[in-house]
């Protein structure tokens, strides 16, 4: 059954269920500003350590925001994640150049987007 919490509230365990759905879009600047960074950077190990022994993570993928009430934070919404995105914003909200081969219906079914995602790798932040 899953267990919806909020970025304020107390994080549970986060070794204990089976699939962690992490939704970056909810995670936003003023959250950020709010958020306890010790509860957070607990949660980015607890998050890695699951990656590192084949847990299942999904991520709900938004535009990059970070903190702003210091500056030169790396606090950041994909802070959490051991896989570092590359973010590219779409500014029409819906044009994009590809190849039809590599999107076959994926396109046709999405309605708009603001942002998309490419060369995925192993955080640089990822250094526990």
């Amino acid at each position: 059954m899953p267990l919806l919490i909020s970025w304020d509230q107390p994080f549970p365990n986060l070794s204990d269920p089976d699939i962690l759905i992490i939704n970056l879009n909810s995670l936003t600047e003023d959250v950020l500003n709010r958020i306890d960074k010790e509860k957070y950077d607990d949660a980015r190990e607890k998050i890695f350590d699951k990656f590192v022994n084949r847990g299942i993570l999904i991520f709900i993928t938004s535009r990059l925001v970070f903190e702003t009430r210091v500056p030169r934070s790396t606090y950041s919404n994909y802070f959490l994640s051991p896989i570092e995105f590359e973010v590219c914003e779409v500014e029409d909200g819906n044009v994009l150049r590809y190849e039809k081969k590599h999107f076959p219906t994926y396109l046709s079914k999405v309605k708009k987007f603001d942002h998309y995602l490419y060369d995925p790798r192993i955080s640089s932040h990822s250094n526990m």
